[in-house]
Protein backbone atom coordinates (compact mmCIF):
# COMPACT_ATOMS: atom_id res chain seq x y z
CA UNK A 1 0.00 0.00 0.00
CA UNK A 2 1.48 3.14 -1.19
CA UNK A 3 1.19 6.57 1.32
CA UNK A 4 0.40 9.70 -0.05
CA UNK A 5 3.36 12.95 -0.03
CA UNK A 6 0.19 14.23 3.19
CA UNK A 7 -0.34 11.19 4.90
CA UNK A 8 4.02 10.78 4.94
CA UNK A 9 4.11 14.38 6.03
CA UNK A 10 1.45 13.58 8.95
CA UNK A 11 3.04 9.98 9.92
CA UNK A 12 6.85 11.73 9.98
CA UNK A 13 5.29 14.99 12.34
CA UNK A 14 3.58 12.11 14.43
CA UNK A 15 6.71 10.20 14.57
CA UNK A 16 8.99 13.03 14.99
CA UNK A 17 7.15 14.57 17.89
CA UNK A 18 7.24 11.03 19.52
CA UNK A 19 10.79 10.81 19.69
CA UNK A 20 11.59 14.50 20.34
CA UNK A 21 9.50 14.17 23.61
CA UNK A 22 11.69 10.88 24.79
CA UNK A 23 15.04 11.98 27.26
CA UNK A 24 16.22 8.44 27.66
CA UNK A 25 18.29 7.06 25.05
CA UNK A 26 16.61 6.45 22.28
CA UNK A 27 17.75 5.04 18.43
CA UNK A 28 15.31 5.28 15.80
CA UNK A 29 16.39 3.26 12.51
CA UNK A 30 15.20 3.67 8.74
CA UNK A 31 15.54 1.32 6.45
CA UNK A 32 16.71 4.35 3.64
CA UNK A 33 15.81 8.46 3.74
CA UNK A 34 12.54 9.55 5.34
CA UNK A 35 11.47 11.61 8.50
CA UNK A 36 13.88 14.45 8.95
CA UNK A 37 11.38 15.91 11.63
CA UNK A 38 14.06 14.27 14.65
CA UNK A 39 16.23 16.71 16.55
CA UNK A 40 19.28 14.66 17.43
CA UNK A 41 21.11 14.79 20.78
CA UNK A 42 23.91 12.70 22.10
CA UNK A 43 20.96 10.53 23.51
CA UNK A 44 18.29 10.73 20.71
CA UNK A 45 19.68 9.31 17.39
CA UNK A 46 18.17 8.91 13.85
CA UNK A 47 20.28 6.70 12.16
CA UNK A 48 19.93 6.04 8.54
CA UNK A 49 20.63 2.52 7.04
CA UNK A 50 20.56 2.43 3.46
CA UNK A 51 19.32 -1.19 3.17
CA UNK A 52 16.05 -2.82 3.35
CA UNK A 53 14.31 -3.34 6.34
CA UNK A 54 14.35 -7.49 5.92
CA UNK A 55 18.06 -6.68 5.01
CA UNK A 56 20.43 -8.61 7.35
CA UNK A 57 22.73 -5.89 7.83
CA UNK A 58 19.84 -3.26 8.73
CA UNK A 59 18.64 -6.02 11.71
CA UNK A 60 23.13 -6.31 12.67
CA UNK A 61 22.93 -2.08 12.63
CA UNK A 62 19.57 -2.18 15.18
CA UNK A 63 21.32 -5.32 17.59
CA UNK A 64 24.95 -3.30 17.81
CA UNK A 65 23.46 -0.18 18.85
CA UNK A 66 20.51 -1.92 21.29
CA UNK A 67 23.89 -3.62 22.76
CA UNK A 68 25.66 -0.38 22.61
CA UNK A 69 22.83 0.69 24.63
CA UNK A 70 22.77 -1.65 27.11
CA UNK A 71 26.50 -2.23 27.52
CA UNK A 72 28.61 -5.22 28.70
CA UNK A 73 25.77 -5.69 31.76
CA UNK A 74 23.17 -6.99 29.09
CA UNK A 75 25.62 -9.73 27.10
CA UNK A 76 26.87 -10.76 30.89
CA UNK A 77 23.07 -11.22 31.73
CA UNK A 78 23.00 -13.11 28.06
CA UNK A 79 26.05 -15.39 28.81
CA UNK A 80 25.01 -15.80 32.71
CA UNK A 81 21.71 -17.22 31.51
CA UNK A 82 23.60 -19.92 28.86
CA UNK A 83 25.30 -21.82 31.44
Amino acid sequence: MRTTAAENDRIDRWIGERLNRMDGPVRFFLPELSVSAVRQTASRQLIRVKRHINDPEFSAAVVAAFRALQGQTGVRRLAARRQ
